[in-house]
């Protein structure tokens, strides 16, 4: 599925309210922190197994303009690709709601460069946590970026004239 930029706000609050069509009485408590920053601690400390450890064991990531990650073996091998001493992982929360042993949490995320300074990516992602065995872990979670993918450019042919 594809949202628009200016619908992600929209598609988050929407999420507010499919527990109470599902039936799940919704609260107003969010997920806690240490929850929300497990993987940003995690990757500041060049923890590619700790952040996958904080995935379900058939847990998907939707990446964009990619096939889907699936379960923990392709989700670890992922990260482990990912993670790299010179890039830091700061993550904001926008919102997050439980309902339940299910909770969302949508945040807003930058990568830096950490040898100059600079800004990578920038970005939002959707997680969908559920609570396993008493702790929370990460059921399927979706990022893009803010900046729209290049555009794709059309080779003239060489038997055209």
């Amino acid at each position: 599925m594809n949202i628009p930029r200016h619908a992600l706000p929209r598609f988050a609050s929407l999420l507010t309210i499919l527990p109470l069509v599902a039936g799940c009485p919704a609260t107003e408590q969010s997920l806690p922190k240490e929850v929300t920053s497990a993987i940003e601690n995690s990757f500041a400390n060049g923890d590619a197994a700790g952040i996958a450890a904080q995935f379900k064991d058939d847990a998907e990531l939707l990446q964009p303009n990619a096939p889907i990650i699936r379960g923990r073996q392709e989700i670890d091998a992922f990260w482990q690709e990912q993670v790299r001493p010179i890039l830091s992982y700061d993550m904001s929360t926008v919102e997050s709601r439980v309902f339940g042993d299910y909770a969302y949490h949508y945040a807003t995320y930058t990568f830096r460069n950490v040898r100059r300074g600079s800004i990578v990516e920038t970005g939002k992602v959707i997680e969908i946590w559920h609570k396993v065995d008493g702790k929370w872990r990460v059921h399927l979670t979706s990022w893009s970026q803010d900046r729209p993918p290049p555009v794709p450019t059309v080779e003239a042919d060489a038997t055209s004239g």
